[in-house]
């Protein structure tokens, strides 16, 4: 396991109870109905290597020794209880105890939050909330070697899933020494304010950082791809007739000489294949302790179209006019400028965007996360959807289709004049300016939906 946060508070959570004592383990019965609690309770589970059961009664006991630091007083108080469950991933049972805990929480409805699978792992983190309040976190991460199961549960206020996450290792309790670059932007209602990003490290890890930079003639190219998977993509068009791509590759291990040695094994390749230029990374599997960052700044002619793909970071473009096919599982997307096809999507990230001209559809997409569009002239179909967050979307006051607006929690707020015909102003569906073709399709399930006259 390669990859979770850097876990301070969770590593001094444990250090706490070493030194309170191994007496001090409670039956967890009394737990065993709260909300957001999943006991561990399938029948055939094979022993586990690590187990923690950190009751809410220890919870509060370890706190009052921890209240001379305001931030981990803050995470305790949130929490009723934390359990954690580590195996060896060849043991038996293990498919089927995973499929037991994967039905009962389909069965309570929690909602997922990210879901990643490469490089031999798959991480599953889901959540049980309501809206000001989430009840419940569930993780799994199923490794070639080893698994790892948590349940948090409390009263966890949702712009503290990132904190709270990025806390959860284990360390040298139990090597289980996951340290997942999880950049969970979670903007649930009531909690929508942006939050400052902040680099996460493994506690002790040393970093080795190596610039790469290539220059090709444009002549001919009308695609770029690019793709990483721990790393932003930040991609300007401009009006001359290159291709610059600089790339930042940084490679943590437990020593220095350890980084440098796996960065020499981490490729980084820049290839023109007729009219594409491919831009991607390639190394080996992780070892133990080694997380691998990979990042590239490009500058290409605006009228290219590009496909960009990350798994853990943020993608910004400036000034393209070409097809924009952004896609991210836990980060922003952020786009400016513009005059082409539009497809942005994430999990948990949220989504800006000032587009010049809408000439194409326009799509943005995300689960977690609030959307926020804004279109100077054009008129083609526009559709933006997420989960939990509000959408914001400005039209030019010229423009003409139909609008499609629903929210489940939240309102419908329209400058442009179309009646309600819900009372509870969560549904608006009309003419907008003298109608036609294109449609404008806005959906959230928790939060407010305000469609702006430009």
């Amino acid at each position: 396991m390669r990859r979770y946060g850097n876990l301070t508070w969770f590593a001094g959570f444990l250090t706490v109870l070493f030194i309170i004592g191994s007496g001090l383990v409670e039956a967890q019965n009394e737990e065993m109905n709260i909300t957001g609690r999943i006991p561990f309770d399938f029948s055939d589970a094979p022993e586990p290597d690590i187990e923690v059961n950190l009751s809410g009664k220890l919870i509060s006991l370890v706190a009052k020794v921890a209240k001379h630091d305001p931030k981990a007083t803050k995470l305790f108080g949130m929490l009723d209880g934390v359990y954690v469950r580590g195996y060896n991933s060849d043991v038996a049972n293990l498919d089927e105890m995973l499929r037991h805990y994967e039905n009962k929480l389909k069965a309570e409805e929690w909602e997922v939050i990210a879901k990643i699978k490469e490089e031999g792992e798959t991480i599953d983190v889901r959540a049980l909330f309501d809206q000001d309040v989430v009840h419940g976190l569930f993780v799994m991460v199923v490794g070639e070697d080893e698994t790892f199961l948590a349940n948090i549960f409390g009263r966890i206020d949702p712009a503290m899933i990132g904190e709270l996450l990025d806390n959860l290792e284990i360390g040298d309790w139990g090597d289980l020494d996951l340290d997942l670059d999880l950049d969970l932007d979670l903007d649930l209602p009531e909690y929508g304010s942006d939050r400052p990003r902040r680099e996460r490290y493994q506690s002790g890890a040393k970093e080795y950082t190596e610039h790469l930079n290539w220059t090709l003639d444009a002549a001919g190219v009308s695609v770029i791809s690019a793709q990483t998977t721990n790393g932003s993509i930040s991609l300007d068009g401009s009006d001359r007739n290159q291709v610059i791509v600089n790339a930042v590759k940084k490679v943590r291990a437990r020593t220095a000489e350890d980084a440098e040695a796996f960065a020499r094994k981490v490729q980084v390749h820049v290839e023109q294949k007729g009219d594409r230029i491919e831009i991607y990374k390639e190394h080996p599997k992780l070892p133990r302790g080694v997380s691998v960052v990979i990042g590239y700044d490009i500058e290409c002619p605006s009228a290219v179209d590009v496909s960009l793909r990350t798994t853990n970071g943020q993608i910004e473009s400036n000034g393209l006019d070409g097809t924009i096919d952004a896609k991210t599982t836990n980060g922003q997307i952020k786009l400016r400028g513009g005059a082409g096809r539009i497809h942005a999507t994430s999990t948990n990230g949220r989504i800006e965007a000032s587009i010049r001209l809408l000439k194409h559809e326009g799509h943005f997409t995300t689960t977690n996360g609030s959307i926020d569009v804004k279109i100077r002239e054009g008129v083609a179909p526009v559709t933006v959807k997420t989960t939990n967050g509000t959408i914001d979307l400005t039209l030019p006051a010229d423009f003409s289709g139909q609008l499609d607006a629903k929210t489940s929690n939240g309102r419908v707020h329209s400058d442009f004049p179309i009646p309600f015909t819900d009372k509870a102003k969560k549904q608006l569906s009309g003419q907008i300016g003298e109608g036609g073709p294109a449609t404008v399709n806005l959906r959230t399930a928790n939060g407010s939906i305000h469609l702006r006259k430009g």
